[in-house]
């Protein structure tokens, strides 16, 4: 009998150890799941960080799109200048130096220019020798090309214009880039996550069949070994009703009886045999 109830115990013992498998590896596919979900918030979140850091540094580009349409209002002004430009300017200077009087007539020689003196540079020379008579720390004037002055302009321009696009076109492609990055590494560290989830359920879910298929192979053998225990319990009490057990005996076989009786559903060996000792 303690043979049969060991085989009982040992087999239900492992089933429940089993199940108890079974179910600690549940838990890990929900808690895997749950961590995948969590790992795809992240990953949203952080493709929304991305976005934000992207239309930031777009919107931080703004001074660069003011300045390049700044310039354009300087190239094409919603207003230019009426002044007619067919105007004889000499003709109205000289018209003006008559009706201002005789101060002009005596120095009337600024207008005495050679082949390589201008407009402009004669008029500078008569300022200039006016204040050198006034006073000894005088004011000096001078002539500006005005055509060069344009040439430098336009050429400034067109480097303003081209540097400052250039600005505008590389933080534009450096934002793009920093995005794209961004996205990437979140993607990454999204996949490794991904894979190590996928890898920890695939795992739990291995150990869950095996822990079924032993299961399922351990079953039958408990129903047939507890089918053996209740046959063999039924055997002993028939022997019990159809024996008489004899009294009479002295106290040693007493004590033999009970210790075969405690013995009786107690898992142990089930080849346990009592040895009859030789008598000198």
């Amino acid at each position: 009998m303690d043979g049969v109830t060991e085989k009982v115990l040992r087999l239900d013992e492992e089933i429940s150890a089993q199940t108890e498998i079974s179910k600690g590896n549940m838990m890990i596919i929900q808690d895997r799941f749950t961590a995948s979900e969590e790992a795809s918030k992240e990953k949203e979140d952080t493709g929304k960080d991305c976005e934000e850091q992207y239309e930031k540094a777009i919107e931080d580009l703004q001074h660069y799109r003011d300045e390049l349409e700044e310039l354009k209002q300087i190239a094409n002004p919603e207003v230019r200048s009426k002044v007619a430009a067919d105007l004889d300017y000499k003709q109205l200077i000289a018209q003006h130096i008559e009706s201002v009087g005789s101060a002009f007539d005596q120095q009337s020689s600024f207008l005495q220019m050679n082949a390589n003196t201008t407009m402009c540079q004669g008029v500078v020379n008569y300022l200039n020798r006016r204040s050198e008579e006034k006073e000894n720390n005088a004011t000096k004037y001078t002539a500006l090309d005005c055509d060069a002055m344009r040439e430098v302009l336009q050429q400034e321009f067109t480097k303003s214009w081209e540097e400052i696009k250039r600005l505008k076109q590389e933080g534009e492609q450096l934002a793009l880039e920093t995005k794209e990055l961004c996205f990437d590494e979140a993607k990454e560290v999204h996949n490794t996550k991904h894979a190590s989830i996928t890898q920890d359920i695939k795992d739990a879910t291995r150990s869950i069949q095996l822990a079924k298929d032993v299961i399922s192979a351990l079953q039958p053998l408990l129903e047939n070994a507890k089918l053996e225990a209740e046959s063999l319990a039924l055997h002993i009490q028939g022997l019990k009703s159809d024996c008489n057990v004899d009294t009479a005996v002295s106290e040693h076989l007493k004590t033999v009886r009970r210790l075969i009786q405690s013995l009786d559903e107690c898992p142990g060996r089930n080849d346990f045999k009592l040895t009859v000792p030789e008598l000198v």
